[in-house]
């Protein structure tokens, strides 16, 4: 008997492979897929604006980065006693604006740097609804705590989506020729305004997602909204918020990323990768002892064996002297 659907992501023809430079971009699940390819060696890049969860915002950035048209003064604006900017998260915000200006432009240049050499962009959408500014109607990335009125609520429709999106690949695709793109939906769901809200918001990007990889041979789709909801259909693969992936989740589709875009030697190695970063990042009782130096230089030893044999590879993601 089966008790479950299990969602098979067909094996793409184009592998990730390490050396190769990755630019991860989108909601919090993109952060988590970004941690788990640092810890396996891989060379990432994820959300140098912060996490974005709406493709206006997504394509915004993307959009300015290709074009070059860094953060200014003029973009700024102070709130509670910080500076901040729409297009930015608040933890690039600064009490003092020119340290904020210098913190957005830092992460801009280093986007900008990574989108150009990027072998495959991974794109999360996390939801369709949107803040918009009432002066200027810009979608914001972020609010910033700022008061209601200033905003107002909508959900954007998939053909401004789809617009937006094939104006931006059609860009994309003639500056950087190589690229693979990666496109998925967030399984987190978004419930503030009610669960049809949110399976709304859902089918629009999914429905986008498809339109676009139809249209482009460069671009993948990979069904992580449809392994949670259908394959593990339990809040035992949830945390406690229920709507956020557990580490169990995560993990369980992280393999199946791995299976997806991975040629066996390089699932081997990443996963050699992974078990040595978990090990790293074990605090021992007594760091002192004898017997935690043995282990530490057991590590380290084998992480310099592994780096000889396979150069390629950006291991640990965190220095450990």
């Amino acid at each position: 008997m089966k008790f479950r659907t299990e969602i098979k992501a067909e094996p793409s023809a184009r592998k990730i492979s390490h050396g190769e430079a990755l630019f991860l971009m989108g909601s919090c699940f993109a952060e988590h897929i970004g941690l788990k390819l640092k810890e396996a060696g891989f060379d990432v890049l994820s959300n140098p604006f912060g996490i974005s969860y709406n493709p206006a915002s997504i394509g915004e950035i993307i959009k300015r980065l290709m074009d070059k048209r860094g953060i200014s003064a003029d973009e700024l604006f102070e709130n509670r006693g910080f500076w901040h900017a729409y297009d930015f998260h608040g933890s690039y915000s600064a009490a003092e604006k020119d340290r904020a200006l210098q913190s957005m432009q830092k992460q801009f240049e280093l986007g900008s740097s990574y989108l150009r050499k990027a072998r495959h962009l991974l794109i999360t959408f996390g939801t369709s609804q949107v803040f918009r500014l009432r002066d200027s109607g810009k979608v914001v990335n972020n609010c910033h705590k700022m008061p209601a009125a200033v905003f107002e609520r909508s959900m954007l429709s998939l053909e401004e989506m789809q617009s937006q999106w094939l104006a931006l690949l059609d860009q994309y695709f003639g500056m950087n020729r190589s690229v693979h793109v990666v496109l998925t939906v967030s399984p987190v769901r978004y419930l503030g305004d009610g669960a049809a809200a949110n399976t709304r918001s859902k089918a629009r990007l999914i429905e986008l997602a498809h339109r676009l990889t139809e249209r482009y041979e460069q671009l993948s789709y990979f069904p992580a909204y449809e392994i949670f909801m259908d394959d593990l259909r339990d809040y035992r693969f949830y945390d406690k918020s229920l709507v956020h992936p557990s580490e169990m989740g995560i993990e369980y589709v992280w393999e199946k990323f791995s299976a997806c875009f991975f040629t066996k030697e390089t699932r081997e190695i990443a996963n050699k990768l992974g078990a040595l970063s978990k090990s790293l990042r074990h605090r021992p009782l007594h760091p002192e002892s004898k017997a935690h130096r043995a282990f530490q230089k057991k590590l380290y030893d084998e992480i310099e064996e592994i780096k000889k044999r396979h150069p390629a590879i950006r291991f640990p993601a965190e220095p450990w002297h």
